[in-house]
């Protein structure tokens, strides 16, 4: 039954990188016509919804093998390293914190996850300047140990990165900047349960995207590249 989840775990992240192809497609279509149309927006809806399912699948995937549990961990953590710093030399304090939450299942040898992080203030706090970074990953889990007490696992999974970027330079002019990428991210992570069902997890990834994206406005584009460190509770059952 574990080859059997495996397998359809596998089928799993074929159909989320066919939707995530296609949601990236319909997000980036507004910066060439300058607004979302019904149709367009009905169907970044669908696409969505077709991640979130996928999601949900590759989670039960793993959950069907003997001794695999579900587990949800909400998250405090910081980013450091890479793009994770001021972009503006002038005027710039950083702020690098990061929350989020990751659902997922993890069993003798592997699991599936997704993951959910919003950074605020992701290349810094600048007056008049708002930004931030959001990411959602889903990913495979390699290791684990059953239902034991101590589980250390490796991180590896693609999904989405946004950043954005909005500011008022002139008195009454707005001026905002999204941009959308298909990314990758790799890492390690170990939970420790204090109880049955209730303990903490700690974990370090590497994020990067695969196209170019604005830092800050002020330096131009480049691929988004950090790590990220968190620490939360976990919960499993």
């Amino acid at each position: 039954m574990l080859w059997r989840g495996s397998t359809d775990s596998v089928r799993v992240v074929a159909i989320l990188s066919v939707e995530w192809a296609q949601l990236l497609r319909e997000l980036r279509k507004p910066a060439d016509t300058g607004a979302i149309g019904l149709g367009a927006a009905r169907r970044i809806v669908v696409c969505t919804r077709k991640i979130g399912i996928a999601s949900l699948l590759g989670i039960l995937a793993f959950a069907v093998p003997v001794h695999a549990q579900g587990f949800i961990v909400p998250y405090i953590g910081w980013d450091f390293g890479g793009n994770a710093s001021c972009a503006s030399p002038v005027n710039c304090q950083g702020k690098r914190t990061t929350f989020g939450a990751s659902l997922g299942s993890l069993g003798r040898s592997g699991g599936f996850e997704t993951d959910f992080t919003y950074a605020k203030d992701f290349f810094g706090t600048v007056p008049g300047v708002d930004n931030s970074v959001f990411t959602w990953m889903n990913n495979y889990l390699i290791g684990g140990g059953g239902g034991s007490r101590i589980q250390p696992y490796a991180v590896i999974g693609l999904g989405l990165m946004t950043a954005n970027i909005s500011s008022n330079p002139v008195a009454g002019v707005y001026q905002s900047v999204t941009t959308h990428s298909l990314g990758w991210d790799v890492g390690v992570a170990v939970q420790g349960y204090f109880t049955r069902s209730v303990g903490i997890r700690g974990d370090i990834r590497h994020f990067q995207s695969f196209v170019d994206m604005p830092v800050l406005g002020l330096i131009g584009e480049e691929k988004l590249d950090y790590w990220r460190g968190t620490v939360g509770v976990a919960f499993r059952f």
